[in-house]
């Protein structure tokens, strides 16, 4: 439904120098009707998200790690005191 209640755009350019070098550019915009926000969906789009994401698995890694080792030496504690 959302293709329905927005437009797209998209603008581009190419410039080649008689080098034989070029320089290109692309940009896609999103345009929600009634609303003065300019939506940008870039190439980093995407990475921004997976990087979003590998901070989080990476605190939870570390977290669980914690935990896992502060258990046990707990339990290695618990044992001993137990044989002593």
């Amino acid at each position: 439904m959302g293709h329905r209640i927005s437009a797209r755009s998209v603008h581009c350019s190419s410039t080649i120098r008689v080098d034989g070098t070029d320089t290109r550019w692309h940009e896609v915009t999103w345009h929600l009707r009634g609303g003065a926000v300019k939506l940008m969906f870039d190439e980093e789009l995407l990475q921004r998200h997976i990087d979003d994401i590998k901070r989080l698995l990476t605190a939870l890694a570390s977290a669980a790690r914690e935990f896992a080792e502060d258990n046990l030496i707990d339990r290695c504690i618990q044992r001993w005191s137990c044989i002593c």
